[in-house]
């Protein structure tokens, strides 16, 4: 067995990459991804949970600012620790919640909690092996941490729909646990001796308005602006209400759509390893442009047509495998046209304009849905997706 880890698991015998993987592990169980809404919606109103979720996402935005100052302070050993705290104590509030200011400060402590946790965590993985000067392994671990946090997500996820109908607290319960054995393997972690990265606020403001000239005036600009708005689209339909309000729609469950979900992210993860093919054969500017279109649609028929619960998860699923290809067809053009010294900021750059106005998607989508207009968000998503494919058809090559 251990030669077995050793073999499949790069760099398996340094301690704190050891750990590491399996922290990976029990830092992604989330058994309530697709049935978290329908417990909540037992105690409060979609545009409560909307109101709660736009809130809690500004604040764990502002906390990332200083998030990177506390890791330097503390360490990242002890800031991973800290951010395990916020989200086990969120968490036990959200399951206990049973009205909108207990739930609206879980989720406050668990996206604050997200904010320390995600510059952290990976700083971490990759600073254990600087110290060993294995730092050149990096690009293969990164696989190996995705590969291990996509199979937690799609068995737990599946899990989490059968304990949801057997209790609808237990995917809760079962995800608090894993969080408590996350914090148990931080605990056995060593701070690694070398820091590679050091915060400072002027920095990190000279590095984004670096990122915004480069995306300005390069020549990648028409490849950024069609990423932004399909990350945007995609982003602020999966992470929050739209996607389990819309499934909801179709007919499914908090069972039915752990399941679909779950089943789902296998058939997104071959998807993955197709877009070298694809994009070779379509290249990038009608690729990104079909991308753009079939997205649209699959947004702008359940505004046209009812559509049950079969037909809703094609959709879903054409939504989710889009949105999982569009990271490495994004990440390998944008690689290859961005010098390396500048890739960091510039992605970076990116991913917060995508992020940015998620909180007015959410508060908006909460109140629509309550007048049963959510329709109005997925014809806005259409516009979007129609834009992006008019610019990757007219302007890239």
């Amino acid at each position: 067995m251990k030669g077995f880890f050793h073999n499949y698991f790069p760099s398996y015998g340094i301690k704190n990459i050891r750990f590491y993987y399996f922290f990976l592990f029990f830092s992604n169980g989330w058994f309530v991804l697709g049935n978290w809404i329908f417990l909540w919606l037992k105690y409060i109103t979609v545009g409560q949970i909307g109101l709660i979720d736009s809130i809690a996402f500004i604040l764990g935005i502002l906390l990332e600012i200083p998030s990177g100052a506390v890791s330097d302070l503390l360490g990242k050993k002890k800031t991973l620790i800290l951010a395990s705290i916020l989200h086990i104590s969120g968490l036990c509030l959200m399951v206990s919640g049973k009205d909108t200011l207990t739930l609206g400060i879980g989720n406050i402590l668990f996206f604050s909690g997200t904010a320390f946790f995600s510059g952290s965590s990976e700083a971490f993985g990759y600073d254990s092996l600087v110290e060993y000067k294995k730092e050149k392994n990096y690009s293969l671990l990164a696989s190996k941490f995705h590969f291990i946090e996509l199979v937690a997500t799609f068995l737990t996820a599946g899990i989490g729909g059968y304990l949801f109908m057997i209790s609808p607290e237990l995917p809760w319960y079962l995800w608090i646990i894993f969080k408590v054995i996350a914090l148990c393997i931080i605990v056995k972690f060593k701070e690694p001796s070398v820091d590679s990265e050091v915060f400072s606020i002027s920095t990190y403001k000279s590095q984004l308005l670096r990122g915004f000239k480069f995306l300005a005036r390069s020549p990648i600009k028409h490849y950024a602006i069609v990423f932004i708005l399909l990350s945007f689209v995609y982003h602020s339909w999966s992470v929050g209400i739209i996607r389990p309000l819309m499934a909801e729609s179709f007919g499914f469950t908090g069972e039915t759509l752990s399941y679909a979900i779950s089943l789902i992210l296998i058939i997104s993860s071959v998807a993955v390893l197709l877009v070298p093919r694809v994009k070779q054969k379509l290249g990038n500017s009608l690729g990104l442009s079909l991308l753009s279109i079939i997205l649209a649609v699959s947004f702008i028929a359940p505004v046209l047509f009812p559509i049950n619960i079969h037909g809703g998860f094609f959709i879903i699923l054409t939504i989710m495998v889009i949105g999982k290809i569009r990271i490495p067809w994004m990440s390998e053009v944008l690689n290859v046209r961005i010098e390396s010294k500048e890739r960091a900021t510039v992605l970076s750059t990116i991913a917060l304009i995508t992020q940015l106005p998620y909180p007015l998607i959410s508060l908006a989508g909460g109140m629509l849905a309550e007048k049963n207009l959510l329709g109005i968000v997925y014809i806005l998503f259409v516009v979007l997706l129609i834009a992006a494919a008019y610019v990757s058809k007219r302007f890239i090559q």
